[in-house]
């Protein structure tokens, strides 16, 4: 997580020079359109750009997908309309149009040729971190919590005495989340510290708030796992069985 926020720095800088050298360009186009109403009216706004997303280290979620901007302008389209005799002709009022060759459902430049959907790469966002590695973790830690007690003895010496069985599964739970979630959210303060303190990226309050919401979901994401690798435990009598099922 710490190398994630330091390449999203990079990252981050680059995309938002590209995106305010753009934001330039269009505003002094737009400014060059504002003599007079009609030019405004007939000429449009021009390019608009998509900002970047500050919380992409987080999880891109398509971003890469989507367009990065869209055209408010003519493209010099004139029409005709006839009356009988008399012909007409004008230019029409700007509308946002899309770049061309990209359909808006469905964009097919950012499909891969071949049929594997597979990326070139893994990026290494927070996303990944608790979809692939802390789920994963949550198993390597109770898929033997129970069987891996009963195939040693100890959980018949541990019930002998006067512990109830939701103690025992509770304890067993307890153990594991806070073993699994101290690290990440170590990782994750670290990891928002290093891009808060380098003020590269602005943060208002909304991001505040979906940060929080994001490690919340991790958090019940890894209980989820947790809560699985349990039930199979208890309900095999071998760890390895367990394993094999999670």
């Amino acid at each position: 997580m710490i190398v994630n926020a330091v390449v999203y720095l990079g990252e981050y800088k680059q995309r938002m020079d590209i995106y305010q050298g753009r934001t330039i360009g269009s505003q002094n186009r737009l400014q060059s359109r504002c003599d007079t109403l009609y030019h405004l009216a007939l000429r449009g706004p021009g390019h608009l750009y998509k900002k970047p997303s500050s919380l992409s280290f987080c999880a891109d979620g398509g971003e890469k997908l989507l367009l990065d901007e869209v055209r408010g302008n003519t493209d010099g389209r004139i029409r005709r309309w006839w009356n009988g005799d008399a012909s007409y002709e004008f230019t029409e009022i700007w509308g946002l149009t899309y770049p061309p060759n990209v359909d808006i459902l469905f964009i097919s430049e950012q499909v891969p040729s071949e049929k594997s959907i597979m990326p070139n790469y893994i990026k290494i966002d927070w996303g990944f971190v608790t979809a692939v590695l802390l789920s994963f973790m949550g198993i390597l830690f109770t898929f033997d919590s129970i069987s891996g007690e009963q195939e040693r003895g100890t959980l018949r010496l541990m019930l002998s005495h006067s512990i109830s069985r939701s103690a025992v599964i509770c304890g067993k739970f307890l153990g594991a989340f806070f073993t699994i979630t101290m690290p990440f959210l170590i990782g994750a303060i670290v990891s928002i510290s290093i891009i808060y303190l380098s003020e590269t990226v602005p943060f208002n309050r909304n991001h505040w708030v979906r940060l929080g919401l994001i490690i919340c979901v991790a958090l019940i994401y890894i209980s989820i796992f947790i809560f699985l690798g349990i039930l199979v435990s208890s309900r095999v009598r071998e760890s390895s069985t367990s394993l094999a099922i999670l």
